[in-house]
């Protein structure tokens, strides 16, 4: 079972109550390191919670709570007068095996990367665990009383569509990435409850509520394309917010499989227009700020955006850009360094889709009154602003505590403002939009 720093003590959040101390018997690895981060003591005695290794259940009975990295000895606590329950842990995923909406949610539902071999393998593993078979990683979570992880008990004084069925997401990205639950009323998904990983990280939490307060405010037809805040709470001063669950698959996997749907793209493209339109005042436009395709969900025809923890208002075109230069270059999976030469090839008017960068941005410049001349400068100050971001959400990391990213594993579009700068066809005087504009005018 793959125990890395704070990724391990994620499964405290399963228990009906947050502990206050833990107990650790045969030291499984990562977790003495991650609870000192998280500031929950180890203690040799008596404590709200036993961690266990695998093979140790039998001496991490007494305890309100227990978790054993393993299936072997849940009979066992089952005979001591627990509650057990079976889930499934992948490194960015933990699902109760018993929870049949969330396992067909996250493992078995139509996926475009998914053959029907693998889902057929899923289903083979959910039952061989729920009948103790370990043939996948997995943990078994022992409680004196049945209930509700703390979280989703706290979450119902802004929200009360928790529902009974509910797995746990790790999202990927930076070290405050945070987790989410997503929980099922009545079999369908509804309510996604997010928490910070790491105390003292506000910021993502008082962004979201006032991305739901302006969203709030827009016209039907643009609210229905994001998600409903529905409160933020904490829980023993962790941060964590509700908000409604959107669904469908990434556009990103979509894309990057070749199934998306030829008009989502461009449907997207005027939405975040038609959202700077809305929103615009003198100090810039509303904007998402991390709109890549990975935040957009697509069902059937509807899309949603999700995940504004980084919002603000803004220059206009940041959202535009940094979206369609994801989007026009996620066909395939490459290597990170062909995903920047691409996009610079697309902003160079280079690639086969670069006209149809070039007209949305133009069409993104017009609706915003953003002057031809400062176009080139608006975009490249978007693409050093993630640049600069990433940085600075590494080293809050690294003050806070949390599991820090080296600064070789940012992403394609933070990597682009120092090639930007220094390529004479971009920067800020972007000649190769200049020189589109040109023909295209008189074309």
């Amino acid at each position: 079972m793959p125990d890395t720093g704070l990724r391990s003590i994620d499964l405290r959040f399963l228990l009906p109550e947050l502990p206050a101390s833990v107990r650790l018997v045969g030291e499984p690895a990562g977790w003495r390191e991650g609870l000192g981060t998280a500031g929950i003591p180890v203690v040799d005695g008596d404590a709200p919670l036993t961690v266990a290794a695998a093979g140790h259940a039998a001496e991490a009975a007494g305890t309100p709570n227990v978790i054993v990295l393993g299936l072997r000895g849940a009979r066992a606590l089952r005979a001591r007068g627990y509650v057990t329950r079976v889930v499934l842990v992948r490194p960015r995923l933990l699902v109760p095996v018993d929870a049949p909406a969330a396992c067909t949610h996250a493992l078995l539902a139509p996926h475009p990367q998914r053959s029907r071999g693998k889902r057929l393998a899923a289903r083979i593993a959910l039952t061989a665990l729920r009948l103790g078979i370990p043939v996948a990683p997995a943990a078994v979570v022992a409680t004196r009383r049945a209930g509700r992880p703390a979280l989703l008990d706290a979450a119902a004084a802004v929200v009360s569509a928790t529902g009974d069925d509910w797995y746990v997401l790790r999202g990927g990205g930076d070290d405050l990435q945070r987790l989410v639950f997503l929980c099922f009323d009545g079999g369908g998904l509804q309510t996604a409850v997010k928490f910070t990983r790491v105390a003292g990280n506000a910021g993502p939490f008082e962004r979201d509520a006032a991305a739901g307060a302006a969203l709030a405010r827009l016209p039907a037809a643009l609210r229905e394309h994001a998600v409903q805040h529905y409160g933020r709470f904490d829980v023993d001063g962790l941060e964590a917010v509700a908000e409604s669950a959107a669904r469908g698959v990434p556009l990103q996997d979509l894309l990057e499989a070749g199934t998306a749907s030829p008009h989502v793209v461009d449907a997207v493209s005027q939405w975040i227009v038609d959202l700077g339109g809305a929103t615009r005042s003198a100090d810039g436009v509303f904007q998402h700020m991390d709109l890549g395709t990975w935040n957009v969900l697509v069902d059937g025809q509807r899309f949603t955006v999700v995940d504004w923890e980084s919002s603000r208002t803004g220059p206009p075109l940041w959202d535009l850009a940094y979206f369609l230069t994801d989007a026009l270059t996620a066909a395939g999976q490459r290597d990170p360094e062909d995903r920047v030469r691409e996009m610079l090839a697309l902003h160079r008017g280079e690639a086969e889709a670069s006209g149809r960068f070039f007209r949305w941005v133009e069409h993104g410049a017009r609706a915003a009154g953003v002057p031809w001349n400062a176009v080139g400068e608006v975009v490249l100050l978007a693409w050093e602003h993630h640049g600069r971001s990433q940085g600075a959400r590494s080293s809050r990391g690294r003050m806070l505590g949390g599991e820090t990213l080296a600064t070789g594993e940012r992403g394609p579009l933070e990597r682009l403002g120092g090639a930007w700068r220094d390529d004479p066809e971009l920067g800020a005087s972007w000649r190769a939009f200049d020189r589109w504009r040109a023909a295209h005018a008189s074309a």
